[in-house]
């Protein structure tokens, strides 16, 4: 439970999106050059962000390994008794 409150407690920060280079009326972007820089770092430092698992996520994380367990407790009943 603890690993699930680390997860769900951190903050989701998308990378940064790529500046226009114009605007909808065609003029150049003065500080499309400096933008694109900052976006390309923000996406490079943010590249291995993780996004934080939604509720039906979880609900089969926590299935899996409750049947693994189950299995896991199966497997270990079955080798106590052959022994």
């Amino acid at each position: 439970m603890e690993e699930a409150a680390m997860i769900l407690g951190k903050s989701d920060v998308p990378a940064l999106a790529l500046p226009p280079v114009v605007d909808e009326h065609g003029v150049k972007n003065p500080k499309a050059r400096s933008s694109k820089v900052r976006a390309r770092l923000s996406a490079w430092y943010y590249s291995e962000n993780v996004p934080v698992p939604t509720a039906e996520e979880l609900q089969a994380a926590r299935e899996h390994q409750e049947h693994a367990l189950h299995a896991a407790g199966e497997a270990g009943a079955i080798e106590g008794s052959s022994h």
